[in-house]
């Protein structure tokens, strides 16, 4: 049983030395998208929360005939983000990604929201810029006619 011990305890060892070095390759592989949210008067927005969503896929003419048809909307489901996070006191949000494009969304609940598109690299950090823009109304009274 001694021996047995003996022999398994540095092939565990050695088998989770290398765990370790695959996760923290792993972590090299990704991004780190630097997210500076501001208002229109370009003071540092705090609070925010930012959202990163996978680009968009455009749809062809025939489909977004079938979805105005009420055909092919049922079907469809509101983009889920691959990483969020919220803005600190000066208004900047890091977030993780792998590398790639993306769309970035920032929003301050009652005062509206901003977007931007950004690349991911590996291993590197990209800075962002949103501008958060007023949200339309909801419930407005009708205009007076």
């Amino acid at each position: 049983m001694k021996r047995i011990a003996l022999w398994i305890a540095p092939i565990v060892a050695i088998a989770l030395v290398g765990m370790i070095s695959v996760a923290r390759a792993d972590d090299a592989k990704k991004g780190t998208l630097n997210v500076k949210v501001t208002d229109q008067d370009g003071k540092a927005v705090s609070g925010a929360t930012v959202k990163v969503f996978p680009p968009m896929a455009h749809k062809d003419k025939a489909e977004k005939q079938a979805a105005d048809a009420g055909t092919g909307s049922d079907t469809e489901k509101k983009p889920e983000p691959v990483a969020t996070g919220t803005t600190d006191d000066d208004g900047v949000a890091k977030i993780e990604v792998d590398p790639g494009d993306y769309s970035v969304r920032a929003n301050l609940k009652g005062k509206g929201g901003g977007m931007a598109k950004a690349t991911a690299k590996a291993g590197e950090s990209v800075d962002v810029a949103i501008t958060i823009k007023p949200g339309k109304k909801k419930n407005a009274p009708a205009a007076a006619q």
